[in-house]
């Protein structure tokens, strides 16, 4: 999750803003170009991305865009988790992504059988 504290900004400042405002001359094209594809695919992205702090100190972001459908199965918005990728190695990255997404899946359904009724 884009946070104040790893890229040194305000909250208010970050607030409906695009996280464009992140890239610099060392963002990685091919991996912004990821991004819009997942975006406008619907569909997962992970990547590691080269962001820049207000004070312009690069960064390097462990991204995860995981699509969210409606009740009708309509895209309708994207769930993202950002880690501080400088300090956490590709598996502890995987780790901490799956334990994100555990805990914003909703809980199971108990739907009866036809055959209990």
């Amino acid at each position: 999750m884009l946070s104040a504290s790893n890229c040194a900004m305000l909250q208010t400042e970050l607030v409906g803003k695009n996280c464009r405002m992140l890239q610099g001359s060392g963002t990685e094209e091919v991996v912004v170009a990821e991004m819009v594809r997942g975006l406008r695919d619907a569909s997962d992205v992970g990547v590691l991305v080269t962001n820049y702090r207000k004070d312009k100190k690069r960064f390097r972001n462990g991204l995860y865009l995981h699509p969210v459908v409606d009740t009708n199965k309509q895209y309708r918005w994207v769930i993202a988790f950002a880690i501080d990728a400088d300090e956490a190695t590709e598996k502890q990255l995987a780790i901490q992504v799956r334990d994100m997404l555990d805990r914003c899946r909703p809980p199971p359904v108990s739907v009866p059988c036809e055959c209990e009724r």
